[in-house]
């Protein structure tokens, strides 16, 4: 099934386009989360991703397509797969690091890379919350800002639409 504004082949059964939001028609009554491909016109069943392919997806998600969009949703799943998957890669370029160069030249350049999707993943994750993203100013708090600012990016996701968005169906299954 394709989306009628933008083309996009869209999750049946959800209620937006994850490229460009609009609103989908429902006319599957088993419920189940099935996708087309546009290439082929089959449809696939989609399972809830586990393991190494959330860790994947997340970090796709969060450093390829939307390097630098701060508007929009991150569910709960994307934000904390794709924080697991930098806190990885930094431990092991900090090991290489050790190793080759003896100081953490390479975790560095890391973090350095990934500050702008990081931030940007915890301004959608507060969005998917309804807040705004500029409650990430609590994290120069020290302590009291940074378990409020955990706290929120624990919580559930809003249902439905809020003032930020529809929920990214794609995202959802992380």
């Amino acid at each position: 099934m394709n989306c009628s504004t933008c083309g996009a082949g869209i999750v049946v059964g959800t209620s937006y386009c994850a490229k460009c939001g609009s609103a989908v028609p429902q006319d599957n009554p088993s419920g189940e989360a099935t996708t087309t491909n546009p290439t082929t016109d089959t449809t696939v069943s989609q399972q809830p991703l586990e393991g190494l392919e959330a860790l994947k997806r997340a970090t796709v998600i969060c450093v390829a397509e939307k390097y630098a969009a701060f508007d929009g949703r991150a569910s709960r799943g994307e934000y904390w797969w794709f924080y697991l998957a930098q806190v990885l890669a930094s431990i092991a370029l900090s090991i290489v690091d050790i190793a080759i160069f003896g100081s953490d030249i390479l975790s560095n350049l890391l973090s350095l890379a990934l500050l702008i999707p990081s931030i940007a993943a915890a301004c959608r994750r507060l969005h998917d919350t309804n807040r705004s993203g500029w409650w990430l100013f609590l994290f120069l708090l020290p302590i009291v800002g940074w378990i409020i600012l955990l706290i929120w990016l624990v919580q559930q996701s809003d249902v439905g639409d809020n003032q930020y968005g529809a929920p990214n169906p794609l995202s959802a299954k992380l």
